[in-house]
């Protein structure tokens, strides 16, 4: 821990050179990430979560700041740290990181987002101060997020946003109203009709979830795809038929011609399809 205090007068640390120093204390964020989850009220007996905090302040190197977010990130699964984290200034540190757009490493501004989304995750004190600090609008912004970077993952990312905008803004009324204000709705149904399909799920789990909101209605009706002037419920059903192609239903004039594919999706569908490629009933490509 002697390591990790940036202000620490102590004159052990001087006999280092500052690469060397470097060196030590993100071997020391690496194994404090490894003990976490091992000892974690003793690792907070000691104010870890203040080092770390101190350490996000006072270095900018990707190197520290990813070894400080990976410890970060296991602290606050546990309560404990959640309540302490919320004074400490972090959030500023996270937003900060979000708002530096491109100028930061992408996987930097996912872990922030699932730092952010930890501590939220049930505790109110944390969401009104992401609320207080502008949080919800950096949410909107990045759920739109559509730049090719090569410093991160942006499907992963996406995913990131989401997650913290289901432990951050929904299950709380302050919160959900403002992502409502601020037309959140229709970002999300933005992200749904355009986003990749391993995204597409937990995007429409966000929507459902808002929905749940009677306030969300308005929104959900007056929006307007920006590619294709189609309307939401237009949207969902064309998402449906999607599916329903993807899986081999079979659909005639309206009424279900095979009432076993649904319920057994894989059976016959792909016993067709052995059949057609010459293989025995059952097999796919006749293996």
């Amino acid at each position: 821990m002697m390591y990790l205090d940036p202000q620490s007068s102590n004159p052990q640390l001087h006999r280092w050179q500052p690469p060397q120093l470097q060196e030590l204390q993100i071997h020391g964020l690496s194994l404090l990430c490894n003990l976490l989850p091992l000892i974690p009220e003793y690792i907070h007996s000691l104010n870890a979560h203040t080092y770390f905090v101190k350490m996000m302040q006072a270095y900018a190197d990707y190197d520290r700041r990813i070894a400080s977010m990976k410890a970060i990130l296991q602290a606050s699964k546990f309560e404990f740290f959640k309540t302490n984290f919320h004074n400490s200034g972090l959030i500023d540190v996270l937003l900060e990181i979000i708002k530096s757009g491109t100028d930061v490493h992408l996987d930097l501004r996912e872990y922030a987002f699932n730092i952010l989304s930890n501590i939220c995750s049930g505790n109110r004190d944390n969401q009104k101060e992401f609320r207080r600090k502008g949080g919800i609008e950096l949410l909107k912004e990045c759920l739109a997020y559509s730049e090719v970077e090569q410093s991160g993952n942006a499907s992963t990312f996406v995913l990131s946003v989401i997650d913290c905008l289901s432990s951050s803004v929904f299950g709380n009324k302050r919160s959900e109203l403002h992502f409502l204000d601020i037309e959140g709705v229709y970002i999300l149904l933005d992200l749904a009709e355009t986003c990749e399909e391993s995204l597409r799920r937990v995007c429409l789990s966000a929507i459902c979830t808002i929905l749940e909101n009677p306030k969300s209605f308005q929104y959900f009706v007056e929006w307007s795809s920006g590619k294709t002037t189609i309307n939401a419920s237009q949207l969902l059903i064309r998402l449906y038929q999607e599916e329903d192609k993807r899986f081999g239903v079979e659909v005639e004039n309206g009424m279900l011609q095979n009432v076993e594919r649904p319920l057994n999706p894989r059976s016959s569908y792909y016993q067709r399809k052995g059949e057609e490629q010459g293989g025995e009933p059952g097999a796919v490509g006749g293996s």
